[in-house]
């Protein structure tokens, strides 16, 4: 079927670029998954992303073992540079779903370490609506 090494070469190549877009497409970026965050479009969240989020940000999940609607709840805040970068703080942006939130959840309780970034971000220009895309490392 293939003639030289050279095409074998090229086959393999096409299969591997075929699989990580599948993978990609799928909401896995090679060691991480992305992720929607929910909830950006309540409590004032919407400000706070038009205000601070950038593509490339870190992100921080923190388990709310205690929140009244899941027990595996993982809120989503930014890291935000204060003061030329020499300081940062964190602003709660929304939730990660519950589906994958219960899965983190575990692998957080058993010390894994579970680290982010913003992917991409929309903001409607009249502030009714807002979309965030993070990816997350573990």
């Amino acid at each position: 079927m293939f003639s030289s090494p050279i095409s074998l070469g090229f086959a393999v190549l096409f299969c591997q670029i075929l699989y990580y877009s599948v993978l990609f497409l799928n909401g896995f970026e090679l060691m991480g998954r992305l992720i929607k965050v929910a909830g950006t479009n309540q409590e004032g969240r919407i400000n706070i992303v038009k205000r601070y989020c950038k593509v490339g940000l870190d992100i921080d999940l923190v388990r709310e073992s205690d929140n009244v609607h899941d027990a595996n709840a993982l809120a989503v805040y930014l890291i935000v540079p204060r003061l030329f970068g020499l300081t940062k703080s964190k602003e709660k942006i929304g939730y990660v779903s519950a589906g994958i939130a219960k899965s983190l959840a575990r692998k957080i309780d058993n010390g894994t370490m579970v680290q982010g970034y913003v992917r991409s971000f929309y903001v409607s220009n009249d502030l009714e609506f807002c979309r965030v895309s993070a990816v997350l490392e573990y």
